[in-house]
């Protein structure tokens, strides 16, 4: 179940990850009210998708309703911050994110195939070495896959 859960949030982490920018970004304009609206839009959205998500998918679906919830509210911020405020650079951003998103769907790929080729876990150490056989498989590729992509987060970060 924790999987699951973990799983459901996992959608959402870029989300998650692009409020946090998105809302200081408008407090640092002292806008306050457009985070404040998008967060309440946010908070119904998730309501109404717990009823709906919890019933299908037990707490993996309250999972899912808060990633689906923050990627509507990252998204519709970001839309009204550029219409505001002045467009985001877009033009420098979206090749980067379809890079990653690439090398991060094959990684997550190749980790789901290679765990499904292993025998099937009977206790909490077979578990973990599945998880460790993935993880020592998928985060070397994902890490080669942004170099030959030419993604270099360590030369983004240094400029």
């Amino acid at each position: 179940r924790t999987g699951a859960a973990i799983a459901g949030y996992g959608g959402g982490v870029w989300a998650f990850c692009a409020l946090a920018v998105l809302v200081r970004g408008c407090y640092a304009l002292n806008d306050f009210r457009l985070p404040t609206i998008w967060g309440v839009v946010a908070i119904a959205c998730n309501v109404a998708l717990n009823f709906f998500l919890l019933g299908r998918w037990g707490g993996a679906g309250l999972a899912m309703a808060t990633a689906i919830s923050a990627s509507i509210q990252a998204i519709c911020l970001s839309v009204f911050f550029s219409k505001i405020h002045g467009p985001l650079p877009w033009h420098d951003f979206v090749p980067t994110l379809a890079k990653s998103t690439v090398s991060s769907a094959l990684a997550i790929g190749t980790a789901w195939w290679l765990i499904l080729q292993l025998p099937e876990a009977i206790d909490r150490g077979s578990a973990f070495r599945q998880v460790a056989a993935a993880m020592s498989i998928s985060l070397p590729l994902y890490v080669l896959l942004l170099k030959v992509s030419g993604v270099s987060p360590w030369r983004d970060l240094r400029r």
